[in-house]
């Protein structure tokens, strides 16, 4: 299993007011497998996105992604994110792929470091992703799981 889909008291308008302070900033997702400029990309810490980290227990670095409707993320893996803590902060929870197995989710975490894609609908996606670089999935996994606050969906 690839992820781990979970519900926790997440301060989601936190996301959105941050969100619409720092999307002037959007800029096209852009690495060595090339530029795409229908997923954009925020690079962004704030005090909420540190008590996130906290909260896990992971040592991470936030963002916000949104994904432009009818666009298509091919199979990928994240570069150098072993795992990742993601959270659809709008109503689109387009799902996420693994191989041709689809999961909805509205929070959730996922290995990154294993093939994944997005084929979006006819709404723009906006998440808010914590990239965890120190920690695999199977570590984080266990920290969600002993965590008292986290509840674990099937």
């Amino acid at each position: 299993m690839n992820i781990i889909k979970f519900d926790t008291n997440i301060d989601v308008i936190a996301l959105k007011n941050e969100w619409e302070k720092v999307k002037v900033n959007a800029k096209s997702y852009d690495d060595v497998r090339g530029k795409r400029d229908d997923w954009k990309i925020v690079r962004h810490e704030f005090d909420y996105s540190k008590k996130l980290c906290n909260f896990f227990n992971v040592n991470g670095r936030s963002r916000f992604y949104v994904l432009d409707p009818y666009a298509i993320l091919p199979q990928h893996t994240d570069l150098e994110t072993k795992c990742s803590l993601n959270f659809i902060i709008n109503d689109n929870y387009a799902p996420v792929m693994f191989g041709k197995k689809e999961y909805n989710y509205k929070y959730a975490l996922l290995n990154v470091s294993e093939e994944h894609g997005v084929i979006n609908n006819d709404k723009e996606r906006l998440l808010f992703k914590i990239s965890i670089f120190d920690e695999k999935f199977d570590q984080v996994k266990i920290k969600l799981m002993n965590n008292k606050k986290i509840k674990i969906i099937n």
